[in-house]
């Protein structure tokens, strides 16, 4: 999904997924049916009773009919059992998106920064910022992630949307280029490093560990 241009963050767990789930920053849930702490298909119902309206596709090795009719009627968009073809899943994921968006605002703002995502466009105080497809691509995935620590494997992950062969080094150089971008005085917005971890974008004047 990385390598076709979309922005993916990864929940290992229920808690984890509850902990980086948001509407108004993702447009599309995949679920896995089985997960260490929990039922995949409880949660499913448990979003649908909360008011998620984002489409929901359930990836499962639970082939059977009874277990595809419990997870549609749980609330899921789609089902897709496993082994499945990568083109398969492109083009169900396709299908789903092209259903009207239901969130009530397409922009993330951190200090003067704002950022469409629906569009891809940057802008501070309303004026548009030209970036590198490297820049672009890192810092959509950085301003999702607002405030929250993004890896370093996540990161090289995102650039290969924009560049064929995506390495740590080229990670190294864009991020150094968008520091160059970012000027926290201006923008009211900081990169930091997280040793050990990967990098944070932050409203300045909040606190981290970097």
């Amino acid at each position: 999904l990385g390598r076709t241009n979309y922005d993916v963050d990864h929940a290992t767990t229920i808690a984890d997924f509850d902990a980086v789930a948001s509407p108004a920053v993702h447009s599309l849930y995949y679920l896995e049916s089985r997960l260490p702490d929990g039922d995949g298909l409880e949660l499913v119902s448990r979003l649908r009773r909360a008011g998620t309206t984002l489409p929901i596709m359930v990836v499962s090795s639970r082939t059977d009919t009874t277990e595809r009719i419990r997870g549609l009627d749980a609330g899921a968009d789609d089902y897709l059992c496993k082994p499945f073809s990568v083109n398969e899943l492109l083009a169900r994921t396709r299908a789903l998106l092209r259903r009207p968006p239901l969130a009530a605002s397409a922009q993330i703002k951190a200090g003067k920064l704002t950022f469409d995502f629906e569009t891809g466009a940057f802008a501070i105080d309303g004026k548009p910022i030209l970036l590198s497809p490297g820049e672009r691509r890192l810092l959509s995935v950085l301003m999702r992630r607002l405030g929250r620590i993004v890896s370093r494997e996540s990161l090289v992950i995102s650039l290969q949307g924009a560049y064929s062969e995506a390495t740590p080094n080229a990670l190294d150089q864009q991020i150094s280029r968008l520091r160059k971008t970012i000027v926290p005085n201006t923008m009211g917005v900081q990169l930091l490093t997280v040793r050990g971890s990967g990098y944070v974008l932050q409203e300045c004047g909040v606190m981290g560990n970097a």
